[in-house]
C-alpha cells in the first residue's frame, strides 16, 4: 500500500496519507460531479489541476483536454473496490475501534473516514473545492457515491437527530444553507477526533478519551457529608437500581456556590457503590475551553461509549453554560446556546444515569422538570464546618481560639480553606505562622468575593456572660436551662442597644450544644427585586437543615407593619418572613430595638415576646467587678462603688463590654475612680431614659 506523507499542516499532526484511497475517491467526485466541468480553464481548455491530473495518471494532451468527465475515471474506480482499499486503511481501523464502541453503521464509519481525509489531504480538498453547494438531498446523493453506500443509509447518518451530529463528531456548515459553499466547506469533521484518528494504530483508551475521562481518587468520604447522608443514601439506591433495571433518564442535579464540594461529592457516591464515574471534559487535550455544542457533543458520546458498561455513570460538572440563561449584560437578557428541544430529548433518554454539576439552577422550567432528584449544597454547616476545619489544620501549629474563628466562616468552603492552607504552606518563612498566612489569605480572598465577613482571632475572651445580671421580663438567665431543644420555639427579644439580647441567643445555642445561624439585616436585604425574599427563606431553610438556632437581628427591617408600608416589595418582605417562621421547625430568635414597628402578625407567631431593659444596681455591681478583674483594677467597698454609680441608671452589658475593648488598647488601665468616667462617658449618648418592665411596662 502506498503511502506518503502529506504537505504543511498534516506534516505538524503526523497525519498520514493513503495514496491509493485517496485517489479513488478523487475519481469518484470527478465522475459523479459537476466537478470536472468546474475544473476547466475555459482560456487553455482544459482541466488545470496538474497535480491531480498526476494522480489520476492523466496527461495534459490527452484526457485534460476532454470536455467530459473521461471514461478512465471509471477505470481508476475499478482498479481495486473501496472495501479492499478501506480494510487496508489505519485511519478506517481506527474509526472501526471507535465504531464499536460508538455503534457506528458503515455509512457512519465511512463518512468520517472521507472528511478525515479531506481535511488532512491537499489533493482532495481541492476536489472537494470543485463541487459547488445545493440542496441536502444533493449533498447525501453524492456523498452516497464518494462512500459507496446506499442514498438512504448515508441521509440516515447525516441527520441531525444522528449519532455523527448529536456527537458533534462530523458537523455539518448549512447556517445559511449552502448556497456559495463547496463540498470542502459544507461538511468537516471534529478537530480532535480528526488528530486520534491519525495516531496509527491508535488505543481504544486514547479515541474513547474524547468523550470522557475517568474521575480521579475522592480526596473526602462519606463521613465528610455527614449532614446529607440522607440524601446520600437515596442516591445510592437510586442510582443502583436505574443500573440494575435499566432505567433510561436518569439525571440528578447538584447545584450550589462554588467550592462547596459537589464535584467531591459525586466521586464520593461513586466509590462508595464501586461504580467508575466518567467526567465530561470541558476543554480538550490542548487546554483550550470547548463550546457549549462540543461539550455537549462529548456528553453524547460519552452516553453511547458506554451504554453498555453497568459499572460507570456519567458527570457532567460546570453544567450552567449548557443548562442556565447566560448572565444578562447591562441589564440585557442573553439565553443558552443550547436548543430546548435537544436538552429535553437528552434529559428523557439518557441510557446511562448521570449526575448535574451547577453553580446556578436559574435554568428553564422544563428542564428542572426533568431531573429525577435535585440536591442543594451550601457552604458548610457549623458542624460540618467544626469536622473540616479540624480535619484541615491536624498537624499544623494553630491555636484553639484560630481554630474556633475559622468554624464560625459561614462563607468559608472545602476549596477555599483547602487552597488557603495550601498558600500557607508555600508562602511560608522560617516562623512558620500558619495562623497570619492563612487569616491574610482567607481575608483577601472574602474581599475579593464580595463577602463582609472576615477571620479575625481575638486574644482576649472579653467579658464572660452574666445572665443573673440581666434585667428582663422573663427569667431569662433559668429560661435557657428549660428550653427543649427538640421542640421548636420562637422568641422576639426587644428592648434598648447592648441590653443583652443578642449574647441571650448565642448563650441559648451554646448550652444546648446546636450550631448558631446569625443573619443581620445587611445580610438579608437586596436591592434587586425577589431576592430578599430568596435569602430569608435560604435562611430558614438552611437552619432546619443544620438543626441551628437561627437568630436575626434587626429583624423589624422584615416584619415592619404592614399598615405603614410605602412599597409593595416591603409588604412582599413581611409575608416571606412570616411564610417562613410560619414552616420552621426549630428555634428562632429575633431581636429588635423597635417593638413597636413589628407587624402585628407577626406578634401572634412568637412563643416568648421578652423585653430587655438596662441594668439594675445589684447587675452593674457584678459586671463592674468583672471588668476590673479583668485588667487587675482594685476597687474600693461594694457601698464605694454604689456611692460612684450613683445616678447611672442607664448602663448595659453592652457599655461593659465597649468599656474592656477600650482599656485593652491603653498601655496602663485605669483606676477605680478611671473605670467609673468612662462608664460615664458611655451614657452622655443616650437621649431617653429607660422604660419600666413588668405591670408598669404594660400600661406604657
Amino acid at each position: 500500500m502506498d503511502f506518503k506523507r502529506d504537505n504543511g499542516s498534516a506534516t505538524q499532526t503526523g497525519a498520514m496519507e493513503n495514496t491509493s484511497l485517496i485517489r479513488h475517491w478523487v475519481a469518484r467526485i470527478l465522475l459523479y460531479s459537476s466537478a470536472w466541468r468546474a475544473g476547466r480553464c475555459r482560456h487553455e481548455k482544459r482541466f488545470e489541476n496538474d497535480e491531480i491530473l498526476e494522480l489520476l495518471g492523466f496527461l495534459p494532451s490527452r484526457e485534460a483536454r476532454l470536455r467530459r468527465p473521461p471514461q478512465a475515471l471509471e477505470r481508476v474506480i475499478a482498479e481495486q473496490p473501496l472495501e479492499a482499499l478501506l480494510a487496508d486503511d489505519d485511519l478506517y481501523r481506527n474509526v472501526v475501534k471507535l465504531g464499536q464502541r460508538l455503534s457506528l453503521t458503515e455509512a457512519e464509519r465511512r463518512l468520517l473516514v472521507f472528511v478525515c481525509y479531506k481535511d488532512s489531504s491537499e489533493l482532495l480538498n481541492n476536489a472537494c473545492c470543485l463541487v459547488k453547494g445545493g440542496s441536502m438531498r444533493q449533498l447525501a446523493g453524492l456523498l452516497a457515491r464518494i462512500v459507496d453506500i446506499p442514498e438512504q443509509d448515508v441521509q440516515a447518518a447525516l441527520k441531525p437527530g444522528g449519532v455523527l451530529r448529536t456527537t458533534q463528531l462530523l458537523r455539518v456548515n448549512m447556517t445559511s444553507g449552502f448556497s456559495g459553499k463547496d463540498l470542502s466547506g459544507m461538511i468537516d469533521v471534529e478537530d480532535e477526533l480528526h488528530e486520534s484518528l491519525h495516531v496509527p494504530d491508535a488505543s481504544d483508551a486514547h479515541l474513547i478519551s474524547l468523550f470522557y475521562r475517568e474521575a480521579d481518587k475522592a480526596n473526602l468520604g462519606l463521613q465528610d457529608y455527614a449532614e446529607l447522608k440522607d440524601e446520600v443514601a437515596m442516591l445510592s439506591r437510586l442510582l443502583t437500581r436505574s443500573v440494575q433495571e435499566g432505567v433510561k433518564g436518569i439525571n440528578v442535579l447538584f447545584y450550589g456556590p462554588p467550592g462547596t464540594g459537589k464535584s467531591e461529592l459525586a466521586k464520593v457516591i461513586g466509590e462508595s457503590l464501586q461504580m467508575s464515574m466518567a467526567f465530561v471534559p470541558e476543554e480538550d487535550r490542548d487546554g483550550d475551553a470547548l463550546s457549549v455544542k462540543g461539550r455537549m457533543g462529548r456528553y453524547n458520546g460519552c452516553q453511547r461509549a458506554i451504554a453498555h458498561d453497568p459499572r460507570t455513570l456519567v458527570v457532567f460538572d460546570e453544567a450552567e453554560d449548557c443548562l442556565c440563561d447566560n448572565q444578562s449584560f447591562f441589564f440585557i437578557p442573553t439565553h443558552r446556546q443550547t436548543e430546548k428541544s435537544s436538552m429535553t430529548r437528552m434529559l428523557e433518554n439518557n441510557p446511562r444515569p448521570t449526575i448535574w454539576i451547577s453553580n446556578r439552577v436559574d435554568m428553564d422550567p422544563a428542564f428542572l422538570r426533568r431531573f429525577t432528584h435535585v440536591v442543594h449544597m451550601d457552604n458548610p454547616g457549623p458542624s460540618q464546618r467544626e469536622r473540616l476545619v479540624r480535619a484541615a489544620m491536624a498537624g499544623e501549629h494553630v491555636s484553639e481560639g484560630f481554630l474556633e474563628q475559622a468554624i464560625k466562616l459561614e462563607s468559608l468552603s472545602p476549596a477555599v480553606l483547602h487552597s488557603s492552607l495550601h498558600f500557607s504552606r508555600l508562602a511560608a518563612d522560617e516562623k512558620r505562622d500558619t495562623e497570619s498566612l492563612v487569616t491574610h489569605n482567607l481575608n483577601a480572598r472574602f474581599q475579593a468575593m464580595g463577602v463582609s465577613e472576615r477571620l479575625k482571632v481575638e486574644k482576649h475572651k472579653g467579658l464572660p456572660w452574666r445572665g443573673e445580671c440581666l434585667r428582663a421580663s422573663e427569667d431569662v438567665a433559668s429560661l435557657i436551662d428549660q428550653i427543649n431543644p427538640e421542640v421548636p420555639v420562637r422568641f422576639c427579644l426587644h428592648g434598648a442597644p447592648g441590653t443583652g439580647k443578642t449574647a441571650w441567643g448565642r448563650e441559648l445555642a451554646e448550652r444546648i450544644q446546636r450550631p448558631l445561624i446569625v443573619r443581620q439585616a445587611s445580610d438579608l436585604l437586596d436591592m434587586y427585586l425577589g431576592q430578599t425574599e430568596k435569602r430569608i427563606a435560604r435562611a430558614f431553610e438552611q437552619a432546619e437543615r443544620e438543626g441551628a438556632v437561627l437568630l436575626i437581628d434587626e429583624a423589624d427591617s422584615f416584619i415592619g407593619s404592614r399598615h405603614n408600608a410605602q412599597h409593595s416589595w416591603e409588604v412582599s418582605h413581611v409575608n416571606q418572613f412570616l411564610a417562613s417562621l410560619e414552616q420552621f421547625n426549630g428555634i428562632f430568635v429575633a431581636t429588635t430595638n423597635l417593638l413597636e414597628r413589628v407587624d402585628e402578625a407577626a406578634m401572634r407567631r412568637f412563643d416568648f415576646v421578652v423585653r430587655f431593659d438596662c441594668l439594675d444596681g445589684d447587675g452593674v455591681l457584678l459586671l463592674l467587678k468583672d471588668l476590673a478583674e479583668a485588667y487587675g483594677i482594685k476597687l474600693p467597698s461594694q457601698k464605694a462603688q454604689r456611692e460612684m454609680l450613683e445616678g447611672m441608671e442607664q448602663l448595659t452589658p453592652g457599655d461593659f463590654a465597649a468599656i474592656y475593648r477600650r482599656i485593652r488598647v491603653l498601655r496602663e488601665p485605669p483606676d477605680a475612680a478611671g473605670l467609673v468616667d468612662m462608664l460615664r462617658d458611655c451614657l452622655r449618648y443616650k437621649k431617653q431614659p429607660s422604660q419600666p418592665i413588668g405591670f408598669m411596662a404594660s400600661l406604657h
